[in-house]
């Protein structure tokens, strides 16, 4: 199987399943299977990950058909092992956080296991967590994956972050002025937010790290 094409396809029919029961299982349509069963197409990072889960097989091996050296994805690796780590993924960017405003862990759709060599950074206390829409397009799409650390809420101008905005989640830039902050997106269709100091704001984490396949 030299192709991500090939792959899923396989993986499907060993499942017994059909392309619209697969696409319900990863929020796509059968159509779409399709495409990527054709090579019309390619998974985008978040289908990517799903399918994975579907079908218990590592990210690397579905995407690349690599099988060398230290594997990602969602299948299980061995919890010895001090190279890889297991990082809290959401599909949801609403669950990240509970009603309280507090991270909430355990809401986490499931945990991608990782290999510390990925980041060229020491990892402490990590997110993953689907782009939801286009307002950070081009730089982000819709469906790649970001890591965000939690431990680093220093805001500098121009970077990224997760904030929590009058309880509300959203992944943006953000430029500091006098009177609080503005969020910003790469999309132009979409205005900028000015964050008032009477706003209830937080910072959840800074972006130090987007997987992406294929997009």
């Amino acid at each position: 199987m030299y192709s991500v094409a090939e792959r899923i396809k396989y993986l499907r029919k060993n499942k017994d399943l059909t392309q619209n029961e697969l696409g319900r299982k990863v929020g796509v349509t059968g159509v779409t299977i399709s495409k990527w069963e054709l090579d019309i197409a390619k998974p985008k990072s978040n289908s990517a990950i799903l399918l994975c889960k579907v079908f218990g097989v590592d990210l690397q091996w579905l995407m690349l058909g690599d099988v060398k050296g230290v594997t990602f994805g969602a299948s299980q690796l061995d919890n010895d092992n001090n190279e890889v780590i297991k990082v809290p993924f959401f599909s949801d960017m609403d669950s990240i956080i509970g009603v309280d405003g507090s991270f909430k862990p355990e809401n986490a759709s499931y945990h991608l296991s990782m290999p510390k060599q990925l980041f060229n950074r020491e990892v402490g206390n990590i997110l993953c967590m689907a782009v939801p829409g286009d307002s950070m397009e081009p730089r982000f799409k819709s469906g790649n994956i970001l890591a965000i650390d939690l431990d680093n809420k220093k805001i500098i101008d121009g970077n990224c972050y997760l904030v929590n905005h009058n309880g509300l989640l959203r992944f943006k830039c953000l430029e500091r002025i006098p009177t609080g902050y503005i969020l910003k997106s790469y999309n132009s269709m979409y205005k900028d937010t000015i964050i008032n100091r009477s706003d209830i704001f937080s910072i959840i984490g800074q972006l130090f790290f987007k997987l992406s396949f294929y997009d």
